[in-house]
């Protein structure tokens, strides 16, 4: 152990490689560096390259994949949805047309709605650690991923200061972003062959894990150690059951030094190898009856695998790795067959919240950057479109998280609503509707179903209408005719008579 001056004047207290050793190669995993540093000397480029490289590809290859699935599918959902929120209307609708326009075909090459935008960004947070998004000349996004970004080797030193491509000001803030598709080993030949893209032209989600990191990190690196082993154990495990359904058999003679060369008979063949030695081969068909010597014996290979802590093992196994990125074992493999309602409901109710905090701190900035750039440039060009104080006032509507029992939640929403702790707008943002939208689309409906002669609602065929529910002054029995109290034509019928919904 040695006790040094770290590179980013850090104090370097172990001769060991820096941090994060899974990405190392090493099978055992098991080295515990001492290191008082900054975050970006733990994660420099060759760490970094080593965990994004095998974090994609097991994202490719294995079961983590359906993990991400599901994390990425969970945050996003099918939309991402949002309402202006100015003082004035009729701007609200113009820029909401505007945004919603933009949002729907977002991507540079075309390829990517806001939604598919958002899945795509999300899983390189979980495979890379972080996406780059700038904006072009044609109001499009382009992302850019973290093997994008290097630092061109002609702009080292000459009191700059840049972080695998990202360069940064004087207090530690990023300044811009060198990007080139030759960056290689975490550098650029040259900057001519580089973009530098300014940082109040871009925005730059990452998984930072401390103050001090620059770039982030692959979400699943703390997974990778042990996804490793249990996938490779289900791979043994599966190639020893393929093996052992193949039904080999082997055949034991009893040697005798004085018995001549043993030459095959009839139902046996000789494969001979290219240094001439002679293997016997012999074939077991359905049905087969043979006949062996008397000194041979034949014994089948069995392995009879997988043992029965196999499954134990894998289930445990992977509801660590699944821990580690805040995603169950079952709703990884979609496997609820052991699930009763409470476990259901309470595993559910974890990763709606763990959903909304990630939607809430990654997805929202990122759409908020889009719409204040995309309206600057709208109000630039068009003069519908006044600038206002309140322009970037907006509401980002988040997915809707059902319940497990949607009887109770409509019931909860009810409550909710004849409390006044919520409201009808706030429900219908829920489920992915603004006002606006809401407004239109059922006037319309109610239209079309007063011009068919439809009731709007019905219940065994007739239209609902408010129940009259009596609240008798009286006490029991004092009525001559209990039948009156339950009578809206009678006195005690009407009296503390009320209107409500069923």
């Amino acid at each position: 152990m040695r006790v040094s001056r770290g590179a980013t004047g850090g104090i370097d207290v172990s001769a060991a490689s820096t941090g994060y050793d899974v990405a190392s190669g090493d099978r055992s995993f098991r080295r515990h560096a001492i290191r008082f540093e900054g975050a970006d000397r733990s994660l420099e480029y060759s760490n970094r390259r080593g965990l994004v490289s095998r974090a994609r590809d097991l994202d490719r290859n294995s079961l983590l994949s359906a993990m991400l699935d599901r994390w990425v599918d969970g945050v996003v959902g099918s939309a991402i949805n949002f309402r202006p929120f100015t003082g004035d209307d009729g701007w609200n609708k113009a820029a909401y047309d505007i945004v919603r326009d933009q949002m729907s075909n977002c991507d540079h090459r075309g390829f990517f709605d806001a939604a598919a935008m958002s899945r795509t960004m999300l899983r390189a947070l979980g495979t890379d650690g972080e996406q780059l998004w700038a904006m072009t000349g044609e109001d499009k996004i382009q992302a850019v991923e973290t093997h994008q970004i290097g630092t061109p080797r002609d702009k080292l030193g000459a009191g700059r200061r840049i972080v695998d491509g990202i360069e940064l000001s004087a207090d530690g803030r990023p300044a811009g972003y060198w990007v080139s598709d030759e960056a290689y080993g975490g550098y650029i030949a040259k900057s001519s062959n580089a973009q530098f893209v300014p940082a109040d032209q871009a925005i730059f989600p990452a998984y930072r894990k401390r103050a001090t990191q620059t770039h982030g990190v692959p979400l699943v690196a703390a997974a990778l150690k042990l996804h490793d082993r249990v996938d490779g154990y289900i791979d043994n495990e599966a190639l020893a059951a393929e093996i052992d359904a193949c039904l080999a058999f082997f055949i034991r003679r009893k040697k005798d030094a004085t018995q001549t060369p043993w030459i095959p008979t009839t139902g046996k063949s000789v494969e001979s190898s290219a240094s001439g030695t002679a293997k016997v081969l012999r074939q077991i068909e359905p049905g087969m009856i043979a006949n062996i010597d008397a000194d041979e014996e034949v014994d089948q290979f069995g392995a009879k695998r997988p043992g029965n802590q196999f499954t134990p093992f894998v289930e445990m196994g992977l509801t660590l790795v699944g821990a580690t990125i805040g995603v169950p074992l079952p709703l990884a493999l979609l496997d609820f067959k052991r699930l009763n309602y409470s476990n259901a409901r309470t595993m559910l109710l974890q990763m709606w919240q763990t959903w909304q905090i990630w939607h809430r701190s990654v997805c929202v900035p990122c759409w908020q950057w889009s719409y204040q750039r995309w309206l600057v440039k709208e109000i630039a060009r068009s003069p519908s479109l006044r600038s206002r104080d309140d322009a970037f006032k907006v509401k980002w509507l988040p997915r809707r998280w059902p319940w497990v029992d949607p009887l109770k939640e409509i019931q909860a929403l009810r409550e909710e609503i004849a409390l006044g702790v919520g409201t009808i707008t706030d429900q219908l943002e829920l489920a992915g509707y603004t006002l606006e939208e809401y407004l239109t689309e059922r006037s319309w409906e109610l239209r079309r179903f007063a011009d068919e002669g439809v009731p709007t609602t019905s219940v065994g065929g007739d239209a609902v209408k408010p129940v009259i529910e009596d609240t008798p002054t009286d006490t029991p029995g004092d009525s001559q005719n209990p039948d009156d109290e339950n009578d809206p034509a009678s006195p005690a019928g009407h009296a503390g008579a009320r209107e409500t919904l069923p």
